[in-house]
């Protein structure tokens, strides 16, 4: 997996077994303003999903994060989760 700087947000999105839609949300340094902003006021520029896996170079961002979608906040490229808020792993019926 190779990162450009200054691209932007990179999503990726894939779906369970269990019908639940997973957005991977790969920032680089100079746009984590942006997304938290974003995330915050629910923007439909983020793809709707049932999970986040937010992905920033540090985690500096961790305790900004004001987002109503559970997420887990990851640091990459080692891709290490630092972070998550609590959810079922099976959708509730």
């Amino acid at each position: 997996m190779h990162y450009h700087r200054g691209v932007g947000q990179v999503y990726i999105v894939f779906i369970t077994k269990y019908n639940l839609l997973y957005d991977i949300i790969v920032i680089d340094k100079g746009n984590e303003e942006g997304l938290l902003k974003l995330l915050k006021i629910e923007s439909p520029a983020i793809p709707e999903a049932d999970r986040l896996n937010l992905l920033f170079e540090d985690d500096e961002c961790l305790n900004k994060i004001e987002c109503n979608t559970p997420y887990a906040y990851c640091l990459y490229p080692e891709i290490k989760i630092i972070n998550r808020k609590k959810v079922d792993i099976k959708p509730s019926k």
